[in-house]
């Protein structure tokens, strides 16, 4: 993977990952336990159905290319609080977009459920590839490059479920679980009371009771967990979105839009979302991205003296010996 380079793993980028792994005779109590909790994680995706570009990106980035490339962070607070103290002049939290107004090829604003209508000298849609499709009407979406592939993106679903024990059940503040079915698990409190557990490419348990997920999660924390064995299992909300992100299929990245209208397309109207081409898989960090990557189009386009600024943060940089054997290619 090393010697491959950055450049080198564009031209897998139609092999699955699966043939990657029998191509290099990688043995399947391997992928077990190291390539699929690395890989179902951080692509939502099997690994074998997976991209081999894709899968070969997240061991560059997080473990080939910077010593540090693997840190984790892990919020210490709500995702509220955290972004509480957004920089914006007017922020509209819980308010609901009727519609999208157009005039011509042009957004120029959205109207509220309210009735209020704001007007804008550019728009962007910050929402899934589903929903992104019911806010443009059929012959608008026709003119535009970006819409033509949307219908050919397929979704994955994650099952996320919070726990709660009537005393502490963990003490470290995340765990990966290479026997599943639970994946990963966060602490959530300081006392390791309420705990958060992950299962990505959740495509099973979409047909299995949610009466039959207490029984089978309590039994894995109470084996994996030791401070969980003495604790009683309170509660327990399992959430399942069935359409959490694209899947990073061979071939994926020739049906994700780009940001910025084409020529031609809808001139003001900008697409954020990890499904959009941020050179990244559907990650949280690609979401990101595509938020940077839209605002960055937006004032590029109303400011083109803007045009050499880059708003994306820069990548860890490749060291040595990785640069020395090619990564940084």
């Amino acid at each position: 993977m090393r010697r491959r380079g950055k450049s080198g793993r564009k031209g897998l980028a139609n092999v699955s990952f699966g043939q990657w792994l029998d191509e290099h005779r990688q043995p399947a109590s391997l992928v077990q336990k190291m390539y699929e909790p690395v890989l179902v994680g951080a692509l939502n995706e099997d690994c074998r159905r997976a991209s081999a570009e894709f899968a070969i990106q997240v061991f560059q980035d997080a473990m080939l290319a910077n010593s540090r490339g693997y840190v984790m962070g892990v919020p210490a607070c709500p995702l509220g609080k955290l972004y509480e103290k957004i920089p914006c002049r007017d922020v509209r939290l819980g308010a609901r977009v009727a519609e999208v107004r157009f005039a011509g090829n042009c957004a120029v604003g959205v109207l509220l459920q309210g009735g209020e209508e704001l007007s804008a000298d550019a728009v962007i849609l910050a929402t899934n590839y589903h929903a992104v499709q019911r806010w443009v009407p059929e012959n608008l979406a026709a003119t535009d490059a970006r819409f033509a592939g949307l219908d050919r993106l397929q979704s994955v679903p994650i099952l996320g479920v919070h726990f709660w024990f009537d005393q502490p059940a963990m003490k470290d503040s995340h765990a990966a679980l290479i026997t599943g079915p639970l994946q990963w698990l966060f602490r959530k409190d300081e006392e390791g009371r309420e705990l958060h557990g992950v299962i990505s490419a959740a495509r099973e348990w979409m047909d299995i009771p949610k009466e039959q997920y207490w029984p089978r999660f309590e039994a894995q924390l109470k084996a994996v967990l030791p401070e969980a064995r003495g604790a009683k299992l309170v509660r327990m909300v399992p959430v399942l979105e069935k359409r959490a992100t694209y899947s990073p299929v061979p071939g994926v990245d020739s049906f994700r839009p780009e940001q910025a209208p084409p020529m031609g397309g809808i001139a003001n109207l900008f697409l954020a979302g990890d499904y959009t081409k941020t050179g990244w898989p559907a990650t949280m960090e690609g979401a990101v991205r595509s938020g940077y990557l839209a605002a960055q189009a937006v004032r590029r386009q109303l400011s083109p003296d803007m045009l050499g600024q880059s708003f994306v943060v820069p990548d860890l940089h490749v060291q040595w010996p990785a640069r020395l054997l090619g990564l940084g290619n």
